[in-house]
């Protein structure tokens, strides 16, 4: 009997359905501008602020996100990263609290990452930190969209950010932001307070650039906050990886990956579009059965359970009829 070969193609086809979607929310700390921007503003494809290192750290961890939102900053930023966001550099939370809801029924998303109010001491209401409606009001547009499209959002709100020369308002807003999101909370708000302020072990002479935007190591241990607040939350299981082929025999391919969760229900295998296997927790292999000879064929691996589904893994192969060996395999994670 003849036996076939496989020659494995790396594929380039991008797929963010079923991801997670975060939306990044906020002002200069979100978007990355800076007081040197005043005067020699960088492009957009170069302002990343926190969100590169998040995105990193979430890459890293094997979860399957994307950030979504109208602004696309950081698209130049080298190792590249999801650069949607929703940040408007000298914004208040009055100002968001305008445009939230519209954004949200554009860029839909499960989880806001909101850190806003830094911007609200320089406005008429709020220039002591005692006026939380901006804030409350976001909270409330949020809900409003809930409610109108019936699609559960998890806000994770933080503590803002201090300034180096130590202001009382950031004190004062966020003693008053915890006991906004604690009255909410208690009301049934799907909110997960974060401290920015002191719980992200920034070093105020050491961390900034300036006196109100972080540095590069600054804003990674932001990142480093809102990814330790992310994992409560992001629990499908991270993807497979080191997918493989081997022939067994004419028309029979062995299909391999391996397991990184621990987590799954178990393993989806699919061919273009239509699911031809479902194999269960820890399992690391399946048989592909009657291929044609001189055809090529792209199958896909997700790992799921009741959350949702890890990052697809994918390849494609063909066919040959002919004796040889096998060419070695490559294998993508599509984003």
């Amino acid at each position: 009997m003849r036996k076939m070969i496989l020659l494995v193609i790396f594929i380039s086809s991008i797929c963010s359905a079923g991801a997670i979607r975060i939306m990044p929310l906020g002002d200069s700390i979100t978007y990355d501008n800076t007081y040197a921007d005043a005067n020699h503003p960088r492009p957009a494809s170069l302002r990343h602020g926190y969100r590169n290192y998040l995105w990193y750290k979430l890459e890293n961890a094997g979860y399957w996100v994307d950030f979504v939102g109208s602004k696309v900053a950081g698209s130049a930023i080298i190792p590249h990263f999801d650069p949607e966001n929703e940040g408007y550099p000298g914004w208040s939370s009055y100002d968001i609290s305008n445009i939230i809801y519209a954004k949200l029924i554009a860029n839909s998303t499960d989880i806001v990452l909101l850190h806003i109010g830094s911007n609200d001491k320089w406005t008429t209401q709020n220039s002591d930190g005692n006026d939380m409606s901006g804030v409350n009001k976001i909270l409330n547009e949020i809900d409003r969209y809930e409610r109108n499209y019936n699609h559960h959002i998890k806000v994770i709100l933080a503590l803002i950010i201090d300034r180096t020369y130590h202001p009382d308002f950031t004190t004062q807003f966020n003693a008053n932001l915890h006991s906004l999101a604690n009255s909410r909370m208690a009301h049934g708000d799907d909110i997960y307070l974060v401290n920015m302020q002191h719980g992200a072990g920034l070093d105020y002479n050491r961390d900034f650039q300036d006196p109100t935007h972080p540095n590069n190591k600054g804003f990674s241990k932001m990142a480093t906050v809102w990814f330790n607040a992310l994992k409560h939350f992001l629990r499908m299981p991270t993807f497979p990886t080191n997918i493989t082929t081997s022939a067994l025999e004419a028309h029979k391919v062995k299909l391999s990956w391996k397991d990184t969760s621990n987590n799954e229900t178990g393993f989806k295998v699919y061919r273009g579009a239509v699911l031809v296997a479902t194999v269960g927790s820890n399992v690391t292999s399946y048989t592909l059965d009657s291929l044609e000879a001189n055809t090529t064929y792209t199958y896909t691996v997700v790992a799921y359970n009741s959350y949702g589904n890890s990052k697809p893994q994918q390849i494609t192969l063909t066919t040959k009829d002919d004796y040889a060996w096998l060419i070695p395999v490559y294998h993508m994670m599509l984003n």
